[in-house]
């Protein structure tokens, strides 16, 4: 049976947040060792965060590795960012 309306969405609502609770409650040493493949620059505070933003983005709880996911493909468009930069303020130094 299928839900459909408001009282899907509260109940999706709920179950989302009861889930986000359990997750961000059970002890750190359970959550981390979902996956093996955590970049030492990523700790359970990153990763508290981003499941807390990206629940409200997604409206599910991330699995820990679409969280790794996400926070790994910030920083690497970060560091392009962060490059171009530096390549713009190169270039007007040159020409100056």
């Amino acid at each position: 049976m299928k839900n459909t309306g408001k009282n899907s969405i509260f109940q999706r609502t709920i179950l989302t947040e009861q889930t986000l609770s359990h997750r961000l409650d059970s002890p750190a040493e359970d959550r981390l060792s979902e996956s093996a493949a955590i970049p030492a620059w990523i700790d359970q505070e990153l990763l508290d965060e981003a499941y807390r933003v990206w629940l409200k983005e997604f409206g599910k709880v991330l699995t820990q590795a679409e969280a790794v996911e996400i926070l790994e493909n910030l920083r690497q468009f970060t560091e392009v960012l962060l490059r171009a930069s530096a390549n713009k303020a190169r270039a007007a130094a040159n020409n100056n």
